[in-house]
């Protein structure tokens, strides 16, 4: 289980762009992954260890939360982006799909979202760096906001300052990173928990089959089911690689089957691991995986290879900060070059990094990261923008599902070489329970935990509204009308736009 949902940007796109532009030996080795390999690529795309806490606090239910977001969300998500990429093979992703079927002003929001989430998404990576950092350095100051402040702002204009010189362009380098500093920590503390309970140390968490169940205390006791959506976020990434597999309709499945197991086996095992040891009152959401090492390492008393190993997180967690920072801002210069946007935002240096967009989103992303000066917990201020990034994830979403079920009416004689099984009904069926599990998740958005110290379920209701609503009302004002503002009639049987497009 990596960190690569921050590979979703460039260490995807580079392969790919990579393999095709090899006079055709490369186009021969991209189609040749079989469900292993797409298997690998699936998993590479997904968030998990920064939200291993989070699900944490669940205790033995999140195996119930984990399994209803497969089914619910997972599934869905992935069954949909493989029949849209396969069937609509562009380079534009979910802009592509959603501009096929309602045209570019909808597309546009639909790679709006994926930026904006991506905005709103940065401070919650960089706290939970500033606090592994702070392990590292003084664990004290894991509650200093000032401390965490400006390490915050220091790795993220870093970040951006390695973007403008092109360093992140070595994808295999930052997927490296990505992988070591996620995978190793992630498997340390899934055997350091079942190290614990084979020796008889006392669990947090009680091990019996009532506690598979969640206990129901109103919709507050459900929201952090929003952080398994922003843990599973990168799914769809799949779908680019369907394409380029052999027998797409047998092997997609399999591969989904695959890394949907091996990704929500580690993140249950790997969130119970902290749960056993860290009491769920006591869980920082941004600190919870270095606060359940140090209470391991204590107990063995090799307390001094936490901070070697925090050092191994904040490493990994940066390469894919790294990366990710770059992918969504590519696809937003991309609508600046199609003429919707101001010419402003389609602006590159030399090395072709989109400076424009990339200082936008980083003064942005700033003056969020300073709002946690103004707020009493940092625990809340995690799982608002959390939330946030689920809510605007959910937006994006749905336009896919709207857009597959649209397509399938409109171009049904489009070559589709990966379909979402079962015809009509299970269309309908999969994409139906995509689109309930969606809607669910956005409205736990505004429903505050009852454990955090949020002062007025008003307030912080007033917040998450304004918050969406700017992020989708935003694209509507910003967008430039083209020619092609609506999607055009398709060549018949082939599911590619006319020659007018």
């Amino acid at each position: 289980m990596s960190g690569g949902r921050h590979l979703r940007g460039v260490l995807h796109r580079g392969r790919v762009d990579e393999d095709e532009g090899d006079g055709g030996g490369g186009a021969t080795r991209a189609r040749s992954l079989g469900v292993l390999g797409l298997a690998l690529v699936i998993i590479s795309a997904m968030d998990s260890i920064r939200n291993l806490p989070t699900t944490a606090t669940f205790g033995l239910a999140c195996v119930f939360f984990y399994f209803l977001a497969v089914a619910a969300y997972l599934v869905p998500v992935a069954f949909t982006s493989a029949e849209l990429a396969t069937t609509f093979p562009g380079d534009g992703g979910v802009y592509s799909w959603v501009k096929e079927a309602f045209g570019q002003r909808w597309g546009f929001l639909a790679v709006w979202c994926d930026w904006s989430e991506n905005i709103v998404w940065f401070p919650t990576v960089l706290v939970f760096l500033a606090t592994t950092t702070a392990y590292v350095v003084d664990p004290s100051l894991a509650d200093d906001k000032v401390f965490l402040v400006a390490v915050m702002l220091i790795i993220f204009w870093g970040t951006t300052l390695a973007a403008f010189a092109g360093a992140v362009s070595s994808a295999r380098w930052t997927g490296v990173l990505v992988t070591v500093g996620t995978a190793v920590p992630t498997t340390l503390v899934i055997a350091l928990g079942a190290w614990w309970l084979i020796s008889d140390r006392p669990s947090q968490i009680p091990f019996e089959a009532g506690g598979l169940v969640p206990e129901w205390e109103g919709l507050a006791s459900l929201v952090y089911v929003a952080s398994i959506v922003v843990a599973f976020a990168g799914m769809e990434i799949g779908g680019y690689y369907a394409r380029n597999t052999r027998r797409p309709e047998r092997t997609y499945p399999l591969a989904v089957l695959a890394a949907s197991t091996v990704v929500a086996a580690l993140s249950i095992l790997g969130s119970l691991a902290i749960a056993i040891v860290v009491p769920k009152t006591d869980i920082s959401l941004s600190g919870g995986v270095m606060q359940a090492l140090t209470r391991f390492f204590d107990q063995l008393g090799i307390g001094a290879i936490e901070k070697p190993i925090g050092v191994l997180i904040i490493v990994g967690v940066i390469g894919g900060l790294s990366a990710w920072a770059v992918g969504p801002a590519l696809g937003m210069q991309s609508v600046a070059e199609e003429g919707g946007l101001a010419p402003f935002w389609a602006r590159k240096n030399r090395r072709g990094a989109p400076v424009a967009v990339l200082l936008i989103q980083t003064v942005l992303g700033t003056l969020l990261s300073l709002l946690l000066l103004l707020v009493n917990s940092v625990n809340t201020y995690y799982w608002m923008l959390t939330a946030l990034v689920a809510q605007t994830f959910i937006v994006m979403y749905l336009l896919m599902y709207a857009s597959v079920i649209h397509l399938r009416r409109t171009q049904p004689d489009a070559v589709r070489p990966f379909r979402i099984p079962g015809g009509d009904v299970g269309l309908y069926g999969i994409v139906g329970l995509g689109v309930l599990g969606a809607v669910f998740t956005f409205v736990l958005g505004f429903v505050p935990a009852n454990h955090l110290s949020v002062e007025a379920t008003g307030l912080y209701v007033a917040v998450m509204l304004f918050g969406i609503l700017a992020v989708c009302v935003t694209p509507f004002l910003l967008h430039r009308n083209t020619p092609d503002d609506a999607p055009p009639p398709a060549v018949a049987g082939t599911g590619e736009p006319s020659p007018a497009r």
